[in-house]
C-alpha cells in the first residue's frame, strides 16, 4: 500500500468492522486501526502515534474534549535526507470532565520497532483504558501533510 492509499484502506477496514461515525466506538476503531497497521507501506517510513488527553482546538466537534488520536505517520526521504511527513488520523472524542485532565498518553512507534509490543503498550496505557470506559461522542478521519 502506498501512503496515498492509506485512508481508503482504513475506511474499508472500519466499514468491515462495523464502525459507525454517527455512533463511534473505541474498541471497533482500535481493532480496525490495528488491522490497518498490518498492511505494509511502500515509498515511506511508517510510524504510529497514539495520543490521549484533554484538548481544546477549533477543529474539534465540541470543546473541550477528551480525545484519542490514532495516527499513522508517513515519513518521506530522498535517499537519507528528510523531505516531509504526512499523517492519517482517526480521532475519537469524548466529553471532557475535570477528572480526565490526569489521563494523558503520547505513545510512538518507530518504523523498525515491533508492532505487537506497541499494541500491548497502548492497551496497557491508563489513559487509553480510561477512554475505553467512556462513551465516545464523535469521531473524524482525516489525512494531511505536516
Amino acid at each position: 500500500m502506498s501512503p496515498a492509499d492509506a485512508k481508503a484502506d482504513l475506511e474499508k477496514r472500519l466499514a468491515q468492522a462495523g464502525f459507525d461515525f454517527e455512533h463511534p466506538d473505541l474498541e471497533t476503531a482500535w481493532k480496525a486501526f490495528r488491522e490497518h497497521l498490518s498492511v505494509e507501506v511502500n515509498g515511506a517510513k511508517d510510524y504510529v502515534l497514539v495520543d490521549v488527553g484533554v484538548c481544546d482546538f477549533d477543529s474539534q466537534p465540541f470543546r473541550p474534549a477528551f480525545k484519542v488520536d490514532l495516527c499513522r505517520q508517513f515519513g518521506f526521504f530522498d535517499e537519507d535526507e528528510f523531505q516531509s511527513y504526512e499523517q492519517l488520523h482517526l480521532m475519537l472524542y469524548f466529553p471532557a470532565t475535570a477528572d480526565l485532565q490526569e489521563f494523558t498518553a503520547g505513545l510512538f512507534l518507530d518504523d523498525a520497532e515491533e508492532r505487537a509490543q506497541f499494541h500491548d503498550e497502548v492497551e496497557r496505557s491508563t489513559a487509553f483504558n480510561k477512554a475505553r470506559s467512556l462513551r465516545c461522542a464523535a469521531a473524524a478521519l482525516d489525512y494531511w501533510p505536516v
